[in-house]
């Protein structure tokens, strides 16, 4: 009995361990109508608006052309963590952290989809080239999402 309980509790240290990792990697992605977000969060509030030029792929550190913010890095490429997920738990891309604390965020090709220049700035996201705004993270009751618009969020379904 004393052997089983000891690996019982072994079990559950190392579930554990594991499995908040696994909860705190991934976001949900989510349709959202960017006219039904309130101000905070919305591309209207101007530290959200893809036209402040720090939100720019314009401004270098932003641009897919950078090498830490292209799939052609090796740490960019799909590895199983900070995955996204659609309906279904359905695996659909995933997102990395640059040095200078960017986020990309790559479609299960690799292709990069978005990006969040500083999360001390803004929760938005937006398109990895055009100067649009894509969507914003926050939570769904207790599942942390990425809201994301048509436009962005079919990038990665598809």
């Amino acid at each position: 009995m004393n052997y089983f309980v000891k690996n019982l509790f072994s079990f559950f240290v190392v579930l554990c361990l594991f499995l908040p990792i696994k909860v705190l990697a991934d976001y949900k992605i989510i349709l959202v109508d960017k006219s039904g977000l309130p101000y905070s969060l919305s591309p209207s509030k101007y530290s959200n608006s893809p036209s402040k030029y720090s939100n720019s792929e314009s401004k270098y550190s932003n641009s897919p052309s950078k090498y830490s913010n292209s799939s052609s890095k090796y740490s960019n490429g799909s590895s199983g963590k900070n995955r996204l997920l659609a309906d279904n738990n359905r695996y659909v891309g995933y997102y990395v952290f640059t040095d200078d604390g960017i986020i990309n965020f790559f479609n299960s090709d690799g292709k990069r989809i978005a990006f969040n220049p500083n999360l001390d700035e803004t929760q938005s996201l937006f398109h990895s080239t055009k100067s649009k705004w894509c969507g914003t993270f926050g939570s769904f009751g207790s599942e942390r999402v990425i809201g994301l618009v048509a436009s962005c969020y079919y990038r990665f379904v598809e």
